[in-house]
């Protein structure tokens, strides 16, 4: 009894959870026939039958069931200490959902450079394209904090300085704040108060001033390299563009205390490897800045 094989155990607690032998064989990247030689030497083991045919798969015993699904509690157990023991060590899979300009900017290229430095921790993204999205899997997350309440446990990245910029041939970089309320301005909507606060800050009313919205910062960049209105950006997402001449500064840089990107940490059992990204990652972000 006490010979069962851990990895044969887990063979059972996916056909008991999926009672199909082809569904668990693709689902463990393993043959029909593995999979049945499987649950075959445990049944033998053991000395009764964990499962009985039918035509549209397998059905568990009562007693399979039961005895099953302490094993898959128990399997649960010791993935859990395992990732733990691992991410005590800053090592293993950290899972990140992350904003589109983000991903654009750190996250891929400079994603080498982390394997670099950390080669025992791989790095999983997911791009949320919808504002507050998360996923089941999210081990830290990065977000955009348009000056509201910071969540508790939330570490400032980056992105709390601002320019205003235009195309060079739609404003000069001689122009003041106080023109850009005769063209479109875009607007992020998630940062709504940042043009409103800019206005009262240089006492200009913005009351007959159009505003396209948008809801992410690339496309707010896209849409001043191609005219289509004055854009108020965090810093480092134009200082290069407005370098070479592509877009022009108008007027001083402003802080908005507060705003910019965060990252949260979402599982705290990934503490270890979540300080070791994030330090990466603020040196990237400092060095960018």
């Amino acid at each position: 009894m006490r010979d069962i094989k851990l990895s044969s155990l887990r063979v059972c607690v996916e056909v008991l959870r999926r009672q199909n032998l082809t569904a668990t064989a693709q689902a463990l990247n393993m043959t029909q026939s593995a999979v049945s030689k499987n649950v075959k030497q445990v049944e033998t083991q053991l000395g009764v039958p964990l499962f009985r045919r039918s035509k549209d798969g397998v059905v568990p015993h009562d007693n399979a069931i039961m005895f099953l699904s302490r094993i898959a509690e128990g399997i649960d157990t010791i993935d859990a200490a395992t990732e733990a023991f691992v991410s005590s060590n800053g090592a293993g899979t950290l899972r990140i959902v992350a904003p589109p300009i983000i991903a654009q900017r750190f996250l891929i290229p400079f994603h080498h450079d982390l394997v670099a430095r950390h080669p025992d921790q791989e790095l999983v993204f997911r791009v949320r394209t919808a504002p507050g999205q998360r996923y089941a899997d999210t081990d830290a997350e990065i977000f955009f904090n348009g000056g509201g309440p910071t969540p508790h446990g939330a570490q400032w990245l980056i992105g709390d300085r601002f320019w205003v910029v235009a195309h060079p041939t739609m404003m000069s970089p001689e122009a003041t704040l106080s023109d850009v309320v005769n063209y479109p301005l875009l607007q992020h909507v998630k940062v709504e108060t940042a043009w409103s606060q800019l206005a009262e800050r240089q006492g200009i009313s913005l009351a007959a001033t159009r505003f396209h919205h948008y809801e992410q910062y690339g496309l707010i960049v896209d849409a001043a390299l191609q005219k289509l209105g004055i854009a108020i950006v965090p810093r480092f997402l134009v200082q290069d563009a407005v370098r070479v001449g592509q877009l022009a500064q108008i007027g001083e840089e402003i802080e908005f205390p507060g705003m910019g990107y965060y990252y949260q940490l979402v599982r705290h059992e990934k503490l270890s490897a979540s300080r070791k990204f994030f330090a990466w990652l603020k040196d990237i972000a400092d060095a960018q800045a």
